[in-house]
């Protein structure tokens, strides 16, 4: 039995860690470094790898870049595909760090992102 507990614990951690890692960048405003094509689809957009950054809005200087899977093809032109659980993310210092006054716990930081609340 625990190991059904463990692997449903596990599960659902790599679904939030999706989630966040999918819902962060498009809240922080991010912008996207580049693309690369992966497989060629003879209607619609191609599949590809989508690279973004975005700065980290409670300390200065940090820079989190993401690399995610992007579907094409009709359905994902249209915005209908589901894209892959594939991702990467990668936080840097690229300057002298700077921290904000952090105004909420780490957990209602989290939930503000998912819930998309305005700041």
């Amino acid at each position: 039995m625990k190991t059904h507990h463990s692997a449903s614990f596990f599960k659902r951690l790599f679904a939030f860690s999706i989630l966040l890692a999918a819902a962060i960048p498009h809240l922080a405003q991010s912008e996207e470094i580049g693309s690369v094509d992966t497989k060629f689809k003879i209607i619609g957009a191609n599949h590809k790898i989508v690279i973004e950054a975005f700065d980290d809005p409670e300390i200065s200087n940090v820079t989190c870049y993401l690399s995610r899977a992007k579907t094409g093809g009709i359905k994902g032109s249209l915005g209908l595909a589901e894209d892959t659980a594939d991702a990467a993310i990668s936080c840097h210092q690229v300057g002298p760090m700077r921290f904000q006054k952090i105004s909420k716990p780490v957990k209602q930081m989290v939930i503000r992102y998912l819930n998309k609340e305005p700041r």
